[in-house]
């Protein structure tokens, strides 16, 4: 590999988009890779619409893998595997029971 390919390389790397995420009570991030997207989703079940407008307005610049990736998630968005929709920061809530009878 020449060192002008490199260059190039790093240079197309380092120019990538970012934008600033928060991820699951994380400190929020300047950049968003489509790694972290992929594994957020599938974890949590959930892509927020966010992540997909930055997934659609970033394609032309995902290499082979990431586009691989791209296409998983909208293979499992078809299948139903993971809802567009919204995640709630924070612990999970314990299950509340209900003791009351109803009757008055």
């Amino acid at each position: 590999m020449t060192h002008s390919s490199v260059a190039s390389r790093v240079t197309r790397a380092a120019s990538r988009p970012t934008i600033a995420v928060q991820l699951r009570g994380n400190p929020p991030r300047t950049a968003m890779l489509i790694g972290e997207v992929y594994l957020e989703a599938l974890a949590s079940g959930i892509i927020t619409q966010d992540e997909i407008d930055w997934l659609t307005t970033h394609q032309a610049s995902f290499n082979r893998d990431e586009e691989a990736k791209a296409l998983k998630i909208g293979r499992l968005l078809d299948e139903g595997a993971i809802q567009i929709g919204c995640r709630l920061l924070g612990k999970p809530s314990t299950s509340v029971s209900n003791t009351g009878s109803g009757a008055g």
